[in-house]
């Protein structure tokens, strides 16, 4: 929208994915250089070799604004962080997400027979189930999350006062980088 792309003459076509296995599908195919992504993934790439690069990080979450929210679906009841004992909330596992909801409600005091997750991959997927309150709460990540709280899903809790657990960054293919170092 502001032009920093054109301005730096660089070339960029944004490709929607529903799901990190589907991000990471395209990048491990070569179908896309790079992504939004975040360490964790990034580390998994490079198990056995570097095959990806970090370049900066894409968004932190601060005090003022949180980047991953543990949302509870309008029809569950659910206002507070007790009420998160022992329900299943949807994630997407092996990824921040999954990480990320593990390390929040540990912060809050709960043990780990008292965190539930359920495995919902695909972000639209995890946002319809909890519109429709079929599960009781969710994690997702801003923008979705904002949306999400229009819809009617109410925060729970937010990384904002555990700025360390969630980032997503930016990353690139190594043979890109090496390519195009500029």
């Amino acid at each position: 929208k502001e032009g920093l792309f054109t301005k730096h003459g660089v070339n960029v076509e944004f490709i929607p994915v529903a799901s990190a296995p589907e991000r990471d599908q395209l990048i491990a195919a070569g179908q896309a250089d790079g992504m939004v992504n975040e360490t964790i993934s990034a580390m998994l790439f490079n198990k056995e070799q570097v095959q990806v690069q970090v370049a900066r990080y894409a968004l932190r979450p601060t005090l003022e604004s949180g980047h991953f929210f543990i949302l509870a679906s309008a029809q569950s009841g659910i206002t507070e962080v007790a009420g998160l004992k022992g329900v299943e909330i949807a994630v997407s596992q092996g990824t921040v997400i999954e990480y990320v909801t593990e390390r929040l409600l540990q912060a809050e005091g709960f043990s780990a027979d008292e965190i539930k997750t359920i495995a919902v991959p695909k972000i639209p997927d995890r946002m319809a189930l909890l519109a429709s309150g079929e599960v009781k709460a969710a994690v997702l990540p801003d923008p979705l999350g904002a949306l999400a709280v229009q819809q009617g899903a109410v925060v729970v809790l937010d990384d904002s006062q555990h700025p360390e657990y969630g980032s997503s960054v930016i990353s690139f293919r190594k043979e890109v980088i090496d390519a195009n170092p500029d």
